[in-house]
């Protein structure tokens, strides 16, 4: 189990897989993004302090995904500042674009994204160019032990549940070491028990990792359980940012209080 693996490395810093993570602050400030007229995002405006979890919560079409997309760099914003640690990484009016490949993201796609041609161990080293060959397959074994499916290093994706695959997916995204992870409904495929016991297993990894990360769902019940603080999104503009203990004392908006089920 993730939370196992992950609580033997965190009592030993010298264990496999363990690595000293850097928590950033991510910063956006009136990203704005339309697509062919369309409003993806209007005026957003939110942080995420280092080792925070943070979570996009909104119907579908809100802008959640848009946004994850924008901070990775696999979109432009049109207007505004996206910045990791106080470095612009997205400004079109200065002109800053930093690629995504130089902005130490890791990304969890919804369909997993996984290559199906590659075993579970060269999905993760696909995403360690950087390293030499024998280094490479090291920390991807590393990665597969600290999310719990070693013994399914050498299976491929169609080999692989459901659950299997979305943690070969986790693995590969934080095996590059990342300064913010990027969740896009990694559970929204999963039936309710397995999605269950997942998260509460991503929530532990996530604490012992101290990773600043952005989770995205519509499920209410996950954004409560895993989000320090959640950030309300309708129609690609924000109705309230809170605490899930300050969310349920109230709702700021009409929407909120729909959307929650408050009137």
């Amino acid at each position: 189990m993730i939370a196992e693996r992950n609580a033997q490395t965190a009592a030993d810093p010298a264990a496999p897989g363990r690595e000293a993570e850097i928590a950033v602050r991510l910063a956006l400030q009136d990203v704005t993004k339309r697509f062919r007229g369309v409003v993806a995002a209007e005026g957003v405006s939110f942080s995420v302090e280092p080792g925070e979890v943070a979570v996009l919560l909104g119907p579908s079409g809100s802008g959640k995904t848009t946004l994850l997309r924008l901070i990775a760099g696999l979109e432009r914003p049109d207007r505004g500042t996206i910045a990791l640690n106080g470095d612009v990484v997205a400004d079109p009016e200065r002109g800053v674009w930093v690629p995504p490949e130089r902005r130490r993201v890791g990304f969890v796609f919804q369909d997993y994204a996984l290559f199906p041609h590659m075993t579970a161990l060269q999905n993760i080293a696909f995403a360690l160019p950087h390293l030499p060959r024998r280094e490479r397959s090291a920390r991807a074994a590393a990665m597969l032990e600290r999310v719990g499916i070693a013994h399914l290093a050498r299976r491929y994706p169609h080999e692989l549940s459901g659950g299997e695959q979305q943690r070969v997916s986790l693995a590969r995204a934080l095996a590059p070491h990342p300064r913010v992870l990027l969740l896009d409904e990694p559970f929204s495929n999963l039936d309710r028990g397995l999605r269950v016991r997942l998260r509460t297993e991503l929530k532990a990894l996530l604490g012992s990792l101290g990773i600043t990360a952005v989770f995205v769902t519509h499920d209410q019940e996950e954004a409560f359980e895993l989000g320090d603080r959640l950030v309300i999104l309708n129609r690609g503009r924000i109705e309230q940012i809170g605490t899930p203990e300050e969310l349920l004392r109230g709702p700021q908006t009409p929407f909120v209080a729909e959307f929650f089920g408050w009137e």
